[in-house]
């Protein structure tokens, strides 16, 4: 969303939201009207058009199928068995982390953020690679 949030911040809302947020800041009222964030797959496809080479296709169906199978699973869980196949989890994970590792050196994220922000960030991003590849091995840290 840093990376591709305009100035209004309206663009990473859903279309109703961002409508109802511009009307509110064209006339406003007493209550700021409540929003709501954009979904996924409308971020995701937000930022690719931004930055169109940032993310490899292989990257692009791991995000993906990191978002459908395993977060829309746990946000609207509905009750059935349900088992992890335990060596997909890791690039799917390490896509996330690349993305995010992505989407953060963008020039509009680095103009907002200061020294110590990105410092934590690196190091924390390093340190998830680092235990993802010691659990799993180097392989799994090689998304192109």
């Amino acid at each position: 969303m840093c990376a591709i949030q305009d100035s209004s911040k309206t663009n990473i809302l859903s279309k109703r939201s961002a409508r109802e947020t511009l009307t509110w800041l064209d006339a406003p009222t007493n209550e700021w009207p409540e929003e709501h964030l954009a979904d996924f797959k409308s971020l995701l496809t937000a930022f690719q058009s931004r930055y169109p080479n940032a993310i490899n296709p292989e990257r692009d169906q791991r995000l993906e199928k990191l978002h459908k199978v395993f977060r829309n699973r746990f946000a609207h869980f509905v009750p059935r068995s349900w088992s992890i196949e335990i060596d997909m989890l890791p690039p799917l994970t390490m896509a996330a982390v690349d993305f995010i590792e992505i989407a953060m050196k963008q020039d509009q994220v680095m103009m907002r953020t200061n020294g110590n922000f990105k410092r934590e960030l690196a190091a924390n991003l390093l340190t998830i690679k680092d235990a993802i590849r010691l659990d799993y091995g180097d392989s799994v840290g090689q998304s192109p």
